[in-house]
């Protein structure tokens, strides 16, 4: 039996590791610490350091000490890559090889790091583009476009992916007006010297530019 080689098994870790982040910051809404990841992965808080060290250096997160880390841009689109295909890989497995759903994601974890992009698009279009997986969780497109809610301009639609906000009132007060991770927005207004005017849940809510500049969102194309 051939055994992944170490560049295969610290991809392997990587996907992990962005896959996991992305889990818990969207759960959460805000940078994640390491204890919390360390938990998720069943790692010590020296490993996810280590790591977390190496995935700043690499621009896949930003790292603020004692406060909490976030992914940035490119890592967010590393983890949607992940995530496309543990999810696709779990409908295939359900609807065309008949296994149970709740069977599915362990299997579909071993997959997804070995599946290339070519078989993973040949499956997207073998199940016609599904939008969910068999629990419900939501499929990332292929070319998804993610951006800062601040850098949206007036008539943008977006969907709210998370924020990097610290834990505290701002961020409870932000929540309960439905700016929450998948919530689905529209930018009314960008005022000049003022702040953004959007429309989240049939309401009209002003952000402060800082405050935007604190969300991620995926464009609606």
């Amino acid at each position: 039996m051939l055994r992944p080689s170490r560049y295969q098994m610290a991809s392997e870790n990587r996907e992990d590791y962005l896959k996991s982040i992305f889990m818990l910051s969207a759960e959460k809404n805000r940078a994640v610490r390491t204890k919390e990841l360390a938990q998720a992965l069943e790692v010590s808080s020296a490993s996810v350091t280590e790591m977390v060290g190496k995935l700043a250096k690499e621009g896949f997160l930003e790292n603020e000490p004692y406060y909490g880390f976030s992914l940035t841009k490119k890592g967010i689109l590393g983890a949607f890559r992940v995530l496309r295909k543990h999810r696709l890989l779990e409908r295939f497995l359900v609807e065309t090889l008949g296994l149970p759903k709740t069977e599915v994601h362990a299997e579909a974890h071993r997959l997804e790091h070995v599946v290339s992009d070519e078989s993973l698009d040949r499956i997207d279009c073998l199940l016609k583009s599904p939008c969910y997986c068999p629990h419900n969780s939501r499929i990332p497109c292929k070319d998804s476009n993610v951006l800062g809610l601040g850098d949206l301009k007036p008539g943008s639609k977006a969907r709210i992916v998370f924020s990097k906000l610290k834990a505290g009132n701002t961020l409870d007060r932000l929540n309960s007006m439905g700016l929450v991770p998948e919530a689905e927005i529209t930018v009314l207004r960008k005022l000049r010297k003022g702040p953004i005017i959007i429309k989240v849940k049939g309401s009209e809510i002003a952000l402060d530019k800082n405050i935007a500049s604190q969300f991620y969102v995926e464009v609606f194309r």
